[in-house]
C-alpha cells in the first residue's frame, strides 16, 4: 500500500496487502496512507529526496532527513489512530509492510520501522536533535566558499593598497 501522484495523490493497494492484512489492519493502513495524502507528504518526500541527492554526503544531512521522514511517518500513525484505527492493527500492518508479505515481494516501508513500532507500543522515544545539523552543513557549504573568496579579495585589495 502506498501513495503516488504529486498533483492528486491516490492510495494504491496491492492484492497481497488485501490478502495478507486483516480487515482492521487494512483499515488502519488506509487511514495511515490517507493521512499522508492530506498532509502533502508525497511532495515533502520528493523535496527531501532532492536535498539528499544534492547534499547527502555532507555530515548530518542524511540523519536529519531520516529524522524528518520518521516524524512524517509518526504523524501519519498518530492521525490514523485519531481517525479510529486500532493500535494493534496498525502495528501489524507496519510489520507486514516491513516484511514484504509474500515470498519475493519487496518491503514497502522505510528504514524507520522500529522507532514507529516502539512508539505504537508505548516505549518512550529517545530524542536525537540531529535536524539542525543538516541545515548547518548545507548553509556552511553554500555560504563559506563565497565568503572566503570575498575575504580573500578584500585582503588582497588591502595588501595591494599598502605596496
Amino acid at each position: 500500500m502506498f501513495v503516488a501522484g504529486p498533483a492528486r495523490p491516490r492510495i494504491y493497494i496491492s492484492s497481497a496487502a488485501e490478502s495478507t492484512l486483516s480487515p482492521d489492519g487494512l483499515h488502519a493502513a488506509l487511514l495511515h496512507e490517507r493521512a499522508h495524502c492530506e498532509r502533502g507528504d508525497l511532495l515533502r518526500r520528493q523535496f527531501f529526496h532532492g536535498v539528499e541527492r544534492a547534499f547527502g554526503r555532507l555530515p548530518g544531512v542524511r540523519a536529519s532527513i531520516d529524522a524528518q521522514l520518521l516524524r512524517s511517518e509518526r504523524h501519519a500513525d498518530e492521525a490514523a489512530l485519531a481517525a479510529g484505527a486500532d493500535r494493534r492493527a496498525l502495528f501489524d500492518a507496519i510489520v507486514a509492510a516491513a516484511s514484504g508479505g509474500p515470498i519475493g515481494a519487496a518491503p514497502l516501508s522505510s528504514g524507520a520501522v522500529l522507532p514507529r513500532l516502539e512508539a505504537l507500543a508505548g516505549v518512550p522515544e529517545s530524542t536525537q536533535d540531529t535536524e539542525w545539523r543538516a541545515l548547518l552543513a548545507i548553509a556552511g557549504w553554500l555560504v563559506l566558499p563565497p565568503l572566503a573568496g570575498h575575504l580573500a579579495v578584500l585582503a588582497c585589495a588591502r595588501w595591494i593598497g599598502f605596496l
